[in-house]
């Protein structure tokens, strides 16, 4: 027996359910870039398989961020990952979660690495594990609309989903992962 967790509804969040997909063939020296709109902001996808590394990655333009990067070790170099969050978790408001070093905050990160050099090469992120939450927030100064967008990368890296975005309409609000 499965506990099943969900957010009850908030009609504070709007909410977009997108499933788009992007993808590539996987042959190497390929690099897929695009971008949409959403929720008022350019997100750029980036796909990306050559004969050292293997990626997926996502980048903000505008006034939208990510929360701050955690730096992993992938075959020895370090990496930008975009945290991962759980459906029914609380998205932080507090700035040490937001901002890196004095002042910068984070537009972008990857949310899937295999780097093949070194031989044999090493992997990190999320891909072939099902749908994953990433949160993000957008404004300036100390006003800002918290949101969350639910990803699926999949297991050969090949392909990204964005299945749906969704953001406070309220400035400041806390809000939880996966909340409608």
């Amino acid at each position: 027996c499965k506990k099943e967790t969900k957010v009850a509804d908030d009609p504070e969040i709007d909410v977009s359910t997108l499933n788009l997909t992007f993808s590539y063939n996987g042959s190497i020296d390929t690099h897929v870039d695009t971008s949409f709109i959403t929720l008022a902001n350019e997100l750029y996808i980036g796909l990306d398989n050559d004969i050292y590394r293997k990626y997926v990655y996502l980048d903000f333009n505008g006034d939208s961020r990510f929360q701050k990067n955690v730096s992993t070790s992938v075959n020895g170099e370090d990496w930008d990952f975009l945290p991962i969050l759980t459906e029914g978790a609380t998205i932080d408001t507090n700035r040490a979660a937001w901002i890196t070093g004095v002042s910068s905050s984070n537009d972008d990160g990857y949310l899937f690495v295999n780097d093949k050099d070194p031989l044999p090469g090493a992997s990190a992120g999320i891909a072939g594990q099902g749908d994953k939450f990433i949160a993000f927030r957008n404004g300036t100064g100390s006003s800002f609309k918290y949101g969350w967008m639910k990803v699926n990368v999949a297991a050969n890296a090949n392909s990204i989903t964005i299945k749906e975005v969704a953001m406070s309409n309220i400035f400041n609000k806390v809000i939880k992962v996966g909340a409608k």
